[in-house]
Order: C-alpha cells, then structure tokens, then sequence
C-alpha cells in the first residue's frame, strides 16, 4: 500500500473536464456560432479535442471565418456559451466529495475560460463558495500556462507553493485524489 502523501494546504482545480462537465455546453455554443456563418456543426468530440487553451483559440479552431470576422464570430460563441452554459454542465462523479473533504483547505480554480462563465458555471453548479480563489483566462494579463495565475494563487492565499497541488488536465477520477490525501 503506498504511503499517503502529506496533505496540502491548498489545492487548485482546473475546471472543464477536471471539476465539471462542460462540453457538451461548449460545443452546443460553437454550432450555434458555425450556423451563423452557414457552417456545418461538428461531433461534440471534435469541439472537446480544441478545449483547454482559451474561448480565442476554441473559435479559431473550429468556427473557420475570415480573420476580419473573428471578432464577431468570437462575440457570438460567448453569447451563445453565455445563454447555454448550464444546459448540460454537471460536476464530475467525486467532485463534491473531494470539495467536502478539502473545505478546510484552501481552493482555487485556474482556467482559461473567460472569468465571467467561470463564475456563472461555479455559482449554477452550487460550488462556487468553496473557492477562496477564482482565476479566468481574462483575469489575468496572462492565462495558463504561463505561471501567473498560479503565483496570483500563492499571493493572494500566502501559502507556499510546496503546501500547493495542482489537479487537473488530465487528471479525471476525484475517488483517486481522496484516496491519496485521506
């Protein structure tokens, strides 16, 4: 049996696919800003597959429009996510028992989805009270990966970045977070 790890004083989460469950919600948001354009939409896997480096590049790699239109073709998906952020969002199996179990902990969100549906998807999902921290893609001069959102995490906490674990990207089981830290 491996030896637990020492408890960290502050965990950050991403959010789309490591917390929640948002892609059906985006990719319902990029089809409705392809069929503006006439364009045919695409499977939900292909949408998922651009997720993770900003609503920018998620639109630049699957609403194919003239640059002189990207703006608006930009504006579009952020109304349509806006109006549909929460159609078909849900926390991922664990994720309210890991927040319950790390409440006397600090918590952070890094993501890089803009700071407006992160706290609209936060809130509508019941959990934006367990974050002392909330960094969006535009909080910031910078998003991640660059380490400005997570050093913006240490100030603003005071905690060391040794007491600090960062979960997501790649992680998807809450149960195996648990049972690393109980």
């Amino acid at each position: 049996m491996p030896t637990p790890l020492p408890r960290p004083e502050g965990l950050i989460f991403d959010l789309d696919g490591t917390l929640a469950d948002t892609l059906e919600d985006l990719a319902t948001a990029i089809n409705l800003t392809r069929r503006h354009y006439g364009i045919e939409p695409l499977e939900a896997p292909l949408v998922t597959a651009q997720v993770g480096s900003g609503t920018e590049f998620l639109v630049r790699r699957t609403v194919p429009v003239a640059e002189a239109h990207f703006a608006e073709a930009h504006a579009l998906f952020l109304a349509s996510y806006d109006e549909h952020a929460l159609d078909r969002t849900h926390l991922h199996n664990g994720v309210a028992e890991v927040l319950a179990h790390f409440s006397d902990r600090k918590l952070g969100v890094i993501t890089n989805k803009p700071a407006r549906q992160t706290e609209k998807v936060l809130a509508g999902l019941g959990v934006r009270h367990c974050f002392a921290v909330v960094v969006g893609g535009d909080t910031l001069p910078e998003k991640k990966p660059h380490p400005l959102p997570v050093l913006h995490f240490l100030r603003t906490t005071g905690l060391p970045a040794d007491r600090v674990v960062m979960i997501g990207d790649g992680v998807g089981r809450m149960e195996e977070l648990l049972r690393l830290y109980r």
